[in-house]
């Protein structure tokens, strides 16, 4: 048998097919855990039962227990994203653009799934299993790289060019979690209605815009 006959796979392929496949089995598993039970509450044991595998094979693809919650994070955010930047993907114009992508981010934060994963990271800010450092690499740098790439494209068509664009990123979803989402976070108002959140991302859009468009005088 010739050994590039795609007709008969190699068996490391194979074995790479299968590592890919209960990888992602884990990663699938532990979001839906973490979705029904919160990040303190969900069970690594249920995560394997329903994934197959052992607490050597979490060791082996993600070194630990936060390392495969961090996956499952960053998967959740990373198919937010993919899916925010192909809504504004239409817009000719940096505002509307901006705005549905910040309204968008903004309901992403407080989706309830979203509300338990921030608060078992910040209850477990102290813990030595590493959660919160494997969180912000993860998962929240993800975004903030992802909105640093949707701003690059408007370089010049009213963001000035000289803008640290990955600074500006990250205080652009920290101004977005302004507000509505922390006192979502801390239970002081209940989950608000589109509304709510539109006139939020608008006010985001114009007070960000203001430091960053091409008018404004560099920092």
């Amino acid at each position: 048998m010739a050994a590039d006959d795609p007709t008969h796979p190699q068996p490391t392929n194979g074995k790479h097919r299968a590592a890919d496949a209960r990888k992602a089995a884990l990663i699938h598993h532990a979001r839906e855990q973490v979705a029904m039970h919160g990040i303190q509450n969900a069970s690594l044991n249920d995560i394997i039962r329903l994934a197959g595998g052992s607490k050597a094979t979490v060791v082996k693809y993600f070194g630990n227990k936060a390392g495969l919650f961090a996956a499952a994070m960053a998967a959740t955010a990373r198919e937010t994203m993919a899916g925010l930047t192909l809504d504004t993907g239409g817009e000719d114009r940096l505002e509307p653009a901006l705005h549905s992508l910040l309204r968008g981010l903004l309901t992403f934060y407080l989706r309830p799934d979203s509300l338990a994963v921030y608060r078992g990271v910040v209850a477990s800010a102290d813990a030595s299993d590493g959660l919160g450092d494997s969180f912000y690499r993860e998962a929240h740098l993800l975004v903030v790289e992802e909105v640093a790439t949707f701003l690059s494209k408007w370089v010049g068509r009213g963001i000035r060019a000289d803008i640290d664009l990955h600074d500006s990123a990250g205080r652009l979803t920290h101004m977005i979690r302004s507000d509505l989402y922390e006192r979502r976070l801390l239970g002081l108002i209940p989950l608000p209605d589109e509304t709510a959140i539109a006139r939020q991302a608008r006010i985001t859009t114009a007070l960000f815009l203001e430091g960053v468009g091409k008018g404004a005088a560099p920092a």
